[in-house]
């Protein structure tokens, strides 16, 4: 093989990379927004959880004042 036809080899690659680059691009951003979106989900699920954890704390210490 050439130096010429190794060049020629290497850019075609490289064009190739870059195809697949651009195709990915969108589908990496869509991943990017769809992970943002969970963790803002998770977020408040544990702030529901403890504002629940709370709610069932406090009707605990209703019924335990209730008993005495």
């Amino acid at each position: 093989m050439t130096a010429e036809e190794r060049f020629e080899r290497i850019e075609t690659i490289l064009e190739r990379v870059a195809e697949r680059h651009e195709a990915l691009a969108p589908s990496v951003e869509i991943l990017t927004s769809d992970v943002n979106q969970d963790a803002a989900n998770i977020r408040t699920l544990v702030r529901n959880a403890q504002v629940l954890h709370d709610s069932i704390k406090a009707l605990e210490n209703i019924a335990a004042s209730h008993e005495q």
